[in-house]
């Protein structure tokens, strides 16, 4: 059974040495390599390619491509939103993992941030407040910031949810 034809390969294989430079497969490379991935659904191979690419994947392989796949193959397979308690059985720690990583106090630190990035570079979006100081830390606005953006989930709170979570599988 082969789900993902040879020309559907060879477009994906352009697709990724587009995009990744460390991608420098000779045709008997591109021959080989589809063996291994014909039998994955072609919606997985692209999923996996458009993950590495938006998280600028530094060095690309056939073989943190095959990860990706496998990971995405792993996920379950609805449309429907995570609540909290699968989000955190899924991925124990990631966001406690990005706020330490990041010396960010709390989830609603975090958000600040990226918006004031993302303000210092004129993307705001039409919806969105603009009246900020740019250039102002966090700790200056934080009560102002809580205001607007409620969610402040501290790193103890995120710890205490995620180990009450844990406990509750064992």
């Amino acid at each position: 059974m082969v789900l993902t034809s040879k020309q559907e390969w060879i477009t994906m294989v352009n697709w990724l040495k587009l995009r990744f430079a460390s991608i420098k497969w000779n045709d008997a490379e591109v021959r080989s390599l589809y063996e291994d991935y014909k039998n994955i659904d072609p919606e997985h191979i692209w999923g996996a390619s458009q993950l590495c690419y938006q998280n600028n994947t530094e060095y690309m392989s056939s073989a943190k491509l095959m990860s990706v796949v496998k990971e995405l193959q792993r996920a379950p397979k609805t449309n429907k939103a995570l609540t909290m308690g699968e989000v955190v059985q899924l991925n124990k720690g990631g966001l406690l993992d990005y706020l330490k990583a990041n010396n960010y106090e709390s989830f609603a630190h975090a958000v600040y941030d990226l918006k004031m990035k993302r303000l210092r570079k004129g993307g705001a979006i039409k919806s969105e407040t603009t009246h900020w100081d740019l250039e102002a830390p966090y700790e200056t606005q934080k009560e102002l910031w809580l205001q607007e953006f409620p969610t402040e989930w501290t790193i103890e709170y995120l710890e205490r949810r995620r180990d009450k979570a844990m406990q509750g599988e064992k």
